[in-house]
């Protein structure tokens, strides 16, 4: 039976390695943006468009910084002995301002919440990345959460399956806020 581990127990790895600043994944198939949000994005970000934004890809094409950070991670799985597990990477910062990772550990119990495990001190030793691939070996993923970002100004979107899902941008000249349940909003 897996050990109950309180949250501040958790592991975590402190870099300051640029791999953080990577470009973010491709989405795999682009969500359809209707007219109206195609106006919101254009009268918020005060552009107007060459050609229509067909895709939250399109969107993000136009506002996306350089070089973002991955912020969350989540990798929802089954383990060779049928168990529901996840994993979770979160991108923290130090009380003296340096990077740091952290990876979490976890069942899931009969309600489908998140119940903390205990990495073995073996694993513990580990990188962060071959602590998570020695998780992950003999697994099956069955859905994969990113949320990327970058400051000043404001831009995160999250992808789930590879798929732009949600962008959200504060910048001088308004919010805008676009989800694949609401589409697009300047506000």
């Amino acid at each position: 039976m897996p050990q109950a581990l309180a949250p501040e127990a958790a592991t975590e790895l402190e870099t300051n390695d640029d791999s953080l600043l990577s470009p973010p994944p491709q989405p795999l198939a682009p969500i359809e943006l209707p007219i109206v949000s195609q106006e919101a994005v254009q009268r918020c970000l005060k552009v107007t468009a060459e050609k229509p934004y067909h895709s939250f890809s399109d969107i993000l094409a136009q506002i996306k910084p350089e070089r973002a950070e991955l912020l969350v991670k989540n990798i929802h799985f089954v383990t060779a002995q049928g168990e529901k597990r996840r994993l979770q990477v979160a991108r923290d910062n130090t009380p003296d301002g340096k990077a740091t990772q952290r990876l979490r550990y976890y069942a899931v119990d009969d309600e489908d919440l998140p119940v903390p495990l205990e990495i073995s001190d073996e694993l513990s030793r580990l990188t962060l990345e071959d602590r998570m691939q020695a998780l992950l070996k003999d697994a099956q993923p069955n859905f994969t959460q990113e949320k990327w970002g970058q400051d000043n100004p404001l831009v995160e979107w999250t992808t789930e399956q590879g798929q732009i899902v949600e962008i959200y941008r504060i910048g001088p000249d308004g919010t805008l806020g676009c989800s694949a349940l609401t589409t697009c909003e300047c506000l």
